[in-house]
């Protein structure tokens, strides 16, 4: 085991306990310790700090993805109510300034700025309309199913409160990650100690310098990418991603991950799902859930020797 991704701290680290706990019965009484006093017992603190890092990076990632769902969903639903007042001011109050003052539909990835003064202006016009004395109208104006602007004005609200939850949820995943990598130098920098001060504690012939945990894989060990594609499937209302299929002997499983973008980047992954190694395709809805999102993944092949290597990044649209 050796350190490739941030999973495999962890493992690696676990690796480096076993080792340093018998080198402590092999020198005893004395201990193995290294700079600034540093001990197997404090390594090991260290290795359960950053497990419960990781830990809670997946839960401020769940709440991410939570409120970014909801979000998404409020999203496409005012987009659809934008488009249904747009075409009941076009059609009842034809030639009038209304019709000239209609907000243009934003893109579902407009910025939270422009997405909220369209919906501000179709708030504003709308009320104009229900207020002003319009030759051959009587308000107010209903869009289908009777919705009212009070009801719009109040899914406005929440809307708003949607994006505010959501910013929070990503700034906590943010602030989760950087706790996390923030253990992960000085664990990485006391293995590297480790490797050599145990050479200097052990007689020659020892078997423990035999079994000594690499911190880094070995060269050729880190398997090759697979090439992965997806397309959005409207019959399933899910992402269809397939991949080319691993020819490493090694193969113990596929990792389907997912980072919010618009750039992927691994630091901010989180797993969707875990897939066979005689599997090579997977559907999913993750980042998906309203029309018009888009969502960025990437296919690991992950080796029984837990070294792995992400795919190309794969971008699926939800029509809108």
């Amino acid at each position: 085991m050796a350190i490739s991704t941030i999973a495999s701290y962890l493992p690696t680290m676990q690796e480096f306990i076993a080792h340093w706990t018998d080198v402590n019965a092999a020198i005893a009484p004395t201990v193995l310790t290294l700079k600034g006093g540093y001990t197997l017992a404090a390594f090991t603190t260290d290795r359960t700090a950053i497990e419960t890092a990781i830990t809670g990076v997946e839960t401020v990632d769940n709440a991410r993805q939570i409120a970014s769902a909801d979000r998404d969903l409020k999203k496409a639903a005012h987009r659809e109510k934008l488009a249904q007042y747009r075409a009941i001011v076009g059609g009842v109050l034809p030639g009038t300034p209304y019709v000239n003052t209609l907000p243009l539909l934003p893109r579902f990835s407009a910025n939270q700025g422009i997405f909220l003064k369209a919906m501000d202006d179709m708030a504003n016009g709308w009320s104009r309309i229900n207020t002003d004395t319009i030759p051959g109208f009587t308000p107010p104006m209903l869009l289908a199913g009777g919705y009212t602007l009070a009801t719009f004005t109040t899914d406005l609200a929440a809307l708003r409160t949607a994006y505010v939850a959501s910013t929070n949820a990503e700034d906590n995943s943010q602030q989760q990650r950087s706790v996390r990598n923030a253990l992960l130098g000085p664990a990485r920098a006391r293995m590297i100690q480790y490797r050599s001060a145990v050479k200097g504690v052990l007689p020659a012939g020892s078997p423990l310098l035999a079994t000594i945990p690499a911190v880094t894989p070995p060269p050729g060990s880190t398997p090759a990418a697979v090439n992965a594609s997806g397309v959005w499937n409207g019959g399933t209302l899910e992402a269809d991603l397939t991949w080319t299929p691993s020819t490493n002997p090694n193969l113990d499983h596929y990792s389907v991950r997912t980072a919010p973008g618009p750039t992927y980047k691994a630091v901010n992954e989180s797993v969707v799902a875990e897939v066979a190694s005689n599997l090579t395709e997977f559907s999913t809805n993750a980042g998906l859930v309203a029309p018009g999102a888009t969502a960025l993944f990437k296919i690991y092949v992950v080796l029984t020797t837990a070294n792995e290597k992400g795919s190309n990044t794969v971008s699926v649209t939800r029509p809108g």
